[in-house]
């Protein structure tokens, strides 16, 4: 890459000059050095960043898991694919029949449409994130009035999913 990583000595045991085909030789011989040289910096680059991605995902999840709240996401279509515990304290549902659930399901009729709203302000760009009160349909049928907040989830900015963070306000009305 025209940038000098080192050098390369190479001796003989008579005084001569090299020949045009050992200077290609050697020249060959120290770019793939040289390749091998970079590669092993861009791995070690590369751990360090993995590790600290890594840390980052395990911060994340630690919180996600371990929070009061309720958090689901879901995706485009509207199916949950990941809950927290207090998802499940607050719907009554375990983890396994919340995946898949339809977030039509989980949020009662009459509001399903206030969360609508929200979702389509985020996909336009109209707001970074939003809060509303919904009724959650919890499995045995009874209802949570939960405080709602809801912010996209992107990927190379394209969304790709809602994450909802439901907080229960039931015993306050």
């Amino acid at each position: 890459k025209g940038k000098i990583k080192g050098t390369l000595g190479v001796n003989s045991r008579i005084r001569r000059s090299f020949e045009q085909e050992e200077i290609e030789l050697l020249t060959a011989i120290g770019n793939q050095i040289g390749v091998a040289v970079e590669n092993s910096s861009l791995y070690l680059k590369q751990q360090v960043i993995t590790e600290k991605l890594r840390i980052s995902e395990q911060r994340y999840r630690q919180l996600f898991e371990s929070a009061q709240d309720a958090i689901w996401v879901h995706d485009l279509d509207d199916r949950l694919i990941a809950a927290n515990e207090a998802c499940v304290r607050l719907t009554g549902y375990d983890l396994s029949e919340l995946q898949g659930l339809r977030v039509g399901d989980l949020v009662s009729k009459d509001t399903l449409s206030i969360a609508k709203r929200i979702e389509n302000q985020l996909l336009r760009g109209e707001t970074p994130g939003s809060m509303a009160e919904v009724k959650i349909i919890k499995k045995d049928g009874g209802e949570a009035i939960v405080q709602l907040a809801c912010s996209v989830v992107s990927r190379d900015g394209q969304a790709t999913a809602f994450q909802n963070i439901a907080r229960d306000v039931t015993l306050e009305r």
